[in-house]
């Protein structure tokens, strides 16, 4: 076995379903946001020009924030998903033998700590 060279693969198939999902609740709250940045600006100009009250901007402004939030949210979600199907193929971490025996001289072994706990 090399390393690089996968080791299992998992069905990944619900976890990529999950990810076009998160794909998509991520790209329309983009547009979301595209939109209501366009409304700032427009609302922006108004008030310039004395044709809405500030409160009507304030609360634009207020949305914007909102649906920045809600996008960092979806990207998060996105990043996660994807780190889920990756967990679907495991690829050899270093070069190597597979087979059955758990442990033998060489191999790489990590020892956990004992608990004090009895």
């Amino acid at each position: 076995m090399h390393k690089g060279e996968s080791l299992i693969d998992i069905d990944d198939r619900p976890y990529v379903a999950t990810l076009l999902q998160a794909q998509g609740t991520l790209q329309r709250d983009e547009n979301v946001l595209g939109q209501a940045k366009m409304d700032l600006e427009r609302y922006r100009d108004a008030w310039n020009r004395n044709a809405i009250p500030k409160q009507t901007l304030d609360d634009q402004a207020k949305l914007v924030l909102q649906t920045e939030g809600t996008v960092k949210l979806d990207q998060g979600m996105v990043q996660y998903d994807q780190v889920q199907v990756d967990f679907c193929h495991i690829k050899a971490p270093i070069t190597g033998r597979v087979g059955l025996r758990l442990v033998d001289p060489g191999n790489v072994v990590h020892r956990r700590a004992r608990s004090h706990w009895r």
